[in-house]
Protein backbone atom coordinates (compact mmCIF):
# COMPACT_ATOMS: atom_id res chain seq x y z
CA UNK A 1 0.00 0.00 0.00
CA UNK A 2 1.45 3.36 -1.02
CA UNK A 3 0.15 6.89 -0.66
CA UNK A 4 1.68 10.16 -1.80
CA UNK A 5 2.03 12.94 0.74
CA UNK A 6 3.68 16.27 0.01
CA UNK A 7 6.75 15.40 -2.10
CA UNK A 8 7.18 11.90 -0.64
CA UNK A 9 5.55 8.48 -0.75
CA UNK A 10 4.33 6.77 2.41
CA UNK A 11 4.46 3.01 1.97
CA UNK A 12 3.03 0.26 4.19
CA UNK A 13 4.54 -3.21 4.02
CA UNK A 14 4.55 -6.31 6.17
CA UNK A 15 7.87 -8.08 6.52
CA UNK A 16 11.38 -8.07 7.92
CA UNK A 17 12.88 -4.59 8.26
CA UNK A 18 16.43 -5.98 8.08
CA UNK A 19 15.73 -6.78 4.42
CA UNK A 20 14.32 -3.36 3.55
CA UNK A 21 16.05 -1.91 0.48
CA UNK A 22 16.14 1.68 1.63
CA UNK A 23 18.87 4.19 2.46
CA UNK A 24 18.23 3.95 6.17
CA UNK A 25 16.31 1.72 8.55
CA UNK A 26 15.23 2.77 12.03
CA UNK A 27 16.08 0.52 14.95
CA UNK A 28 13.84 0.39 18.02
CA UNK A 29 16.87 0.43 20.32
CA UNK A 30 17.35 0.65 24.06
CA UNK A 31 19.27 3.42 25.81
CA UNK A 32 22.43 1.33 26.10
CA UNK A 33 22.76 0.96 22.31
CA UNK A 34 24.24 -2.48 22.92
CA UNK A 35 21.53 -4.50 21.24
CA UNK A 36 18.67 -6.43 22.76
CA UNK A 37 15.66 -8.45 21.80
CA UNK A 38 13.05 -8.00 19.07
CA UNK A 39 13.89 -5.81 16.11
CA UNK A 40 16.96 -4.43 17.94
CA UNK A 41 18.56 -7.85 18.21
CA UNK A 42 17.56 -8.78 14.67
CA UNK A 43 19.22 -5.68 13.22
CA UNK A 44 22.46 -6.24 15.16
CA UNK A 45 22.58 -9.91 14.14
CA UNK A 46 21.89 -9.24 10.47
CA UNK A 47 24.12 -6.16 10.25
CA UNK A 48 27.13 -7.62 12.04
CA UNK A 49 29.71 -6.25 14.44
CA UNK A 50 30.26 -2.93 12.65
CA UNK A 51 26.96 -1.61 14.00
CA UNK A 52 27.85 -2.47 17.59
CA UNK A 53 31.33 -0.99 17.21
CA UNK A 54 29.88 2.37 16.14
CA UNK A 55 27.28 2.21 18.90
CA UNK A 56 30.07 1.71 21.42
CA UNK A 57 31.82 4.81 20.09
CA UNK A 58 28.63 6.80 20.56
CA UNK A 59 28.32 5.45 24.12
CA UNK A 60 31.89 6.53 24.85
CA UNK A 61 31.14 9.99 23.50
CA UNK A 62 27.71 10.68 25.01
CA UNK A 63 26.79 7.78 27.28
CA UNK A 64 24.02 6.11 25.29
CA UNK A 65 20.81 7.50 23.80
CA UNK A 66 17.97 9.05 25.84
CA UNK A 67 14.32 8.13 25.28
CA UNK A 68 12.83 10.05 22.37
CA UNK A 69 16.19 10.81 20.74
CA UNK A 70 18.12 9.18 17.90
CA UNK A 71 21.66 8.44 16.72
CA UNK A 72 22.98 7.06 13.43
CA UNK A 73 25.49 4.36 12.51
CA UNK A 74 26.56 2.30 9.56
CA UNK A 75 24.25 -0.52 8.53
CA UNK A 76 27.02 -3.08 8.25
CA UNK A 77 25.95 -6.02 6.12
CA UNK A 78 22.34 -4.85 5.76
CA UNK A 79 20.96 -3.72 2.36
CA UNK A 80 20.49 -0.24 3.88
CA UNK A 81 23.36 2.24 4.15
CA UNK A 82 22.59 3.47 7.65
CA UNK A 83 20.80 2.44 10.83
CA UNK A 84 19.09 5.17 12.83
CA UNK A 85 18.77 4.03 16.44
CA UNK A 86 15.94 5.60 18.42
CA UNK A 87 14.79 4.77 21.95
CA UNK A 88 11.05 4.49 22.36
CA UNK A 89 9.20 4.92 25.64
CA UNK A 90 8.04 2.10 27.88
CA UNK A 91 4.25 2.25 28.25
CA UNK A 92 3.22 3.19 31.78
CA UNK A 93 -0.49 3.76 31.34
CA UNK A 94 -0.15 6.86 29.17
CA UNK A 95 0.36 9.25 32.08
CA UNK A 96 4.09 9.85 31.59
CA UNK A 97 4.25 11.64 28.21
CA UNK A 98 4.61 8.36 26.35
CA UNK A 99 2.91 9.69 23.21
CA UNK A 100 5.07 12.81 23.10
CA UNK A 101 8.21 10.73 23.54
CA UNK A 102 7.17 8.31 20.79
CA UNK A 103 6.35 11.23 18.50
CA UNK A 104 9.85 12.57 19.17
CA UNK A 105 11.38 9.23 18.11
CA UNK A 106 9.91 9.60 14.63
CA UNK A 107 10.75 13.30 14.29
CA UNK A 108 14.34 12.88 15.54
CA UNK A 109 14.89 9.91 13.21
CA UNK A 110 13.59 11.81 10.20
CA UNK A 111 15.74 14.82 11.06
CA UNK A 112 18.82 12.59 11.09
CA UNK A 113 17.79 10.99 7.80
CA UNK A 114 17.39 14.42 6.25
CA UNK A 115 20.70 15.62 7.70
CA UNK A 116 22.45 12.66 6.04
CA UNK A 117 20.51 13.30 2.80
CA UNK A 118 18.80 9.92 2.78
CA UNK A 119 16.07 9.51 0.18
CA UNK A 120 14.28 6.55 1.79
CA UNK A 121 13.82 5.44 5.37
CA UNK A 122 11.98 2.49 6.95
CA UNK A 123 10.41 2.44 10.41
CA UNK A 124 9.44 -0.55 12.58
CA UNK A 125 6.53 -0.32 15.01
CA UNK A 126 8.50 1.45 17.73
CA UNK A 127 7.71 0.54 21.37
CA UNK A 128 4.84 -1.85 20.52
CA UNK A 129 6.76 -5.01 21.47
CA UNK A 130 8.23 -5.64 24.89
CA UNK A 131 7.83 -1.94 25.78
CA UNK A 132 4.06 -2.48 25.72
CA UNK A 133 2.88 0.64 23.89
CA UNK A 134 -0.67 -0.19 22.64
CA UNK A 135 -0.53 -0.75 18.90
CA UNK A 136 -3.76 1.14 18.22
CA UNK A 137 -2.32 4.21 19.97
CA UNK A 138 1.19 3.99 18.54
CA UNK A 139 0.19 3.83 14.86
CA UNK A 140 -1.59 7.22 14.69
CA UNK A 141 1.34 8.84 16.51
CA UNK A 142 3.72 7.42 13.88
CA UNK A 143 1.63 8.51 10.90
CA UNK A 144 0.99 11.96 12.35
CA UNK A 145 4.70 12.53 13.10
CA UNK A 146 5.77 11.53 9.59
CA UNK A 147 3.20 13.80 7.96
CA UNK A 148 4.07 16.69 10.25
CA UNK A 149 7.74 16.34 9.35
CA UNK A 150 7.08 16.17 5.61
CA UNK A 151 4.77 19.20 5.80
CA UNK A 152 7.33 21.21 7.77
CA UNK A 153 10.25 20.25 5.49
CA UNK A 154 9.12 20.62 1.86
CA UNK A 155 12.76 20.59 0.69
CA UNK A 156 13.69 17.38 2.53
CA UNK A 157 15.84 14.80 0.78
CA UNK A 158 13.39 12.09 1.92
CA UNK A 159 11.28 10.79 -0.95
CA UNK A 160 9.92 7.60 0.63
CA UNK A 161 8.96 6.59 4.16
CA UNK A 162 8.14 2.94 4.81
CA UNK A 163 6.22 1.57 7.76
CA UNK A 164 7.44 -2.02 8.01
CA UNK A 165 5.06 -4.08 10.15
CA UNK A 166 6.31 -7.40 11.45
CA UNK A 167 2.85 -8.73 12.33
CA UNK A 168 -0.56 -8.71 10.66
CA UNK A 169 -2.23 -6.85 13.55
CA UNK A 170 -0.02 -3.78 13.18
CA UNK A 171 -0.30 -3.87 9.39
CA UNK A 172 -4.10 -3.90 9.62
CA UNK A 173 -4.13 -0.99 12.08
CA UNK A 174 -1.91 1.12 9.82
CA UNK A 175 -3.89 0.17 6.72
CA UNK A 176 -7.20 1.23 8.24
CA UNK A 177 -5.75 4.52 9.46
CA UNK A 178 -4.29 5.36 6.06
CA UNK A 179 -7.51 4.38 4.27
CA UNK A 180 -9.57 6.52 6.66
CA UNK A 181 -7.31 9.49 5.96
CA UNK A 182 -7.75 8.88 2.22
CA UNK A 183 -11.52 8.94 2.67
CA UNK A 184 -11.39 12.15 4.69
CA UNK A 185 -9.33 13.87 1.99
CA UNK A 186 -11.84 12.82 -0.69
CA UNK A 187 -14.79 14.04 1.37
CA UNK A 188 -13.17 17.38 2.18
CA UNK A 189 -12.28 17.87 -1.50
CA UNK A 190 -15.89 17.13 -2.46
CA UNK A 191 -17.29 19.59 0.12
CA UNK A 192 -14.81 22.32 -0.85
CA UNK A 193 -15.72 21.91 -4.53
CA UNK A 194 -19.44 22.01 -3.62
CA UNK A 195 -18.98 25.27 -1.71
CA UNK A 196 -17.09 26.78 -4.68
CA UNK A 197 -19.78 25.71 -7.22
CA UNK A 198 -16.99 23.66 -8.84
CA UNK A 199 -18.97 20.82 -10.38
CA UNK A 200 -15.96 19.40 -12.22
CA UNK A 201 -14.09 19.33 -8.91
CA UNK A 202 -16.96 17.40 -7.32
CA UNK A 203 -17.05 14.92 -10.19
CA UNK A 204 -13.28 14.37 -10.00
CA UNK A 205 -13.59 12.44 -6.71
CA UNK A 206 -16.69 10.42 -7.64
CA UNK A 207 -16.77 6.81 -8.80
CA UNK A 208 -18.23 6.31 -12.32
CA UNK A 209 -21.12 4.36 -10.76
CA UNK A 210 -21.69 6.80 -7.90
CA UNK A 211 -25.10 6.71 -6.23
CA UNK A 212 -26.46 9.90 -4.67
CA UNK A 213 -29.55 10.05 -2.47
CA UNK A 214 -31.20 12.95 -0.66
CA UNK A 215 -33.27 11.65 2.24
CA UNK A 216 -35.81 13.79 4.08
CA UNK A 217 -37.24 12.06 7.13
CA UNK A 218 -37.36 8.45 5.99
CA UNK A 219 -38.20 9.23 2.36
CA UNK A 220 -35.79 9.33 -0.57
CA UNK A 221 -36.61 12.63 -2.27
CA UNK A 222 -33.92 12.49 -4.97
CA UNK A 223 -31.72 9.68 -6.30
CA UNK A 224 -29.15 9.62 -9.09
CA UNK A 225 -26.96 6.84 -10.46
CA UNK A 226 -23.76 7.47 -12.41
CA UNK A 227 -21.73 10.57 -13.15
CA UNK A 228 -23.94 12.08 -15.85
CA UNK A 229 -27.07 11.85 -13.73
CA UNK A 230 -25.19 13.37 -10.80
CA UNK A 231 -23.87 16.19 -13.02
CA UNK A 232 -27.40 17.11 -14.08
CA UNK A 233 -28.60 17.30 -10.50
CA UNK A 234 -25.53 19.26 -9.40
CA UNK A 235 -26.03 21.85 -12.14
CA UNK A 236 -29.70 22.35 -11.19
CA UNK A 237 -28.82 22.62 -7.49
CA UNK A 238 -26.05 25.15 -8.16
CA UNK A 239 -28.46 27.42 -10.04
CA UNK A 240 -30.69 27.71 -6.96
CA UNK A 241 -28.12 29.49 -4.80
CA UNK A 242 -25.97 32.61 -5.03
CA UNK A 243 -23.78 31.40 -2.15
CA UNK A 244 -23.66 28.14 -0.22
CA UNK A 245 -21.50 26.69 2.49
CA UNK A 246 -21.34 23.17 3.90
CA UNK A 247 -19.22 22.86 7.05
CA UNK A 248 -18.09 19.49 8.38
CA UNK A 249 -18.68 19.42 12.14
CA UNK A 250 -17.46 15.85 12.72
CA UNK A 251 -16.29 12.84 10.74
CA UNK A 252 -16.47 9.27 12.04
CA UNK A 253 -16.24 5.75 10.67
CA UNK A 254 -19.37 3.62 11.00
CA UNK A 255 -19.31 0.00 9.78
CA UNK A 256 -17.11 0.69 6.77
CA UNK A 257 -18.77 4.00 5.93
CA UNK A 258 -17.78 7.55 6.79
CA UNK A 259 -20.49 9.59 8.48
CA UNK A 260 -20.27 13.39 8.57
CA UNK A 261 -22.27 15.86 10.63
CA UNK A 262 -22.90 18.86 8.35
CA UNK A 263 -23.92 22.47 8.97
CA UNK A 264 -25.42 24.08 5.85
CA UNK A 265 -26.04 27.72 4.96
CA UNK A 266 -27.18 28.94 1.54
CA UNK A 267 -28.57 32.15 0.02
CA UNK A 268 -31.25 31.63 -2.62
CA UNK A 269 -30.62 32.99 -6.11
CA UNK A 270 -34.29 32.79 -7.16
CA UNK A 271 -37.77 32.28 -5.74
CA UNK A 272 -38.87 28.74 -4.88
CA UNK A 273 -42.35 27.22 -5.33
CA UNK A 274 -42.69 26.75 -1.55
CA UNK A 275 -42.67 30.53 -1.03
CA UNK A 276 -39.00 31.10 -0.21
CA UNK A 277 -37.69 34.22 -1.95
CA UNK A 278 -34.46 35.13 -3.69
CA UNK A 279 -32.05 36.48 -1.10
CA UNK A 280 -33.49 34.36 1.71
CA UNK A 281 -30.95 32.43 3.78
CA UNK A 282 -31.48 28.72 4.27
CA UNK A 283 -29.93 27.11 7.34
CA UNK A 284 -29.94 23.37 7.95
CA UNK A 285 -28.13 20.78 9.99
CA UNK A 286 -27.93 17.21 8.82
CA UNK A 287 -25.57 14.39 8.11
CA UNK A 288 -24.06 12.72 5.09
CA UNK A 289 -22.87 9.15 4.64
CA UNK A 290 -20.07 8.28 2.22
CA UNK A 291 -18.60 5.01 1.00
CA UNK A 292 -15.39 4.54 -0.98
CA UNK A 293 -14.69 2.19 -3.88
CA UNK A 294 -11.55 2.10 -6.02
CA UNK A 295 -10.30 5.27 -4.35
CA UNK A 296 -13.43 7.30 -5.21
CA UNK A 297 -16.70 8.23 -3.49
CA UNK A 298 -19.21 5.59 -4.60
CA UNK A 299 -22.17 6.49 -2.37
CA UNK A 300 -23.34 9.83 -1.00
CA UNK A 301 -26.48 9.98 1.14
CA UNK A 302 -27.58 13.37 2.48
CA UNK A 303 -30.00 13.28 5.43
CA UNK A 304 -31.96 16.31 6.59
Amino acid sequence: MERNYQSAAIELVQGDITRAEVDGIVNAANSSLLGGGGVDGAIHRAGGSEILEECQKIRARQGGCPVGEAVITTAGRLPARYVIHTVGPVWNGGQHEEEAKLHSCYIQSLELADQYELESVAFPNISTGIYGFPKALAAPVAIRAVKEFLSAHPQTSIKKVQFVCFDEENEEIYRKLLEHEDAELLIRHYIEAYNAFDIEGMLSVLHPDVVFRNIVGNEVSVETKGLQSFRGLAEKAAALFSTRLQTILELREMNGRIEADIDYTGVLASDLPDGAKAGDTIRLQGRSIFTIRDGKLSLIEDYS
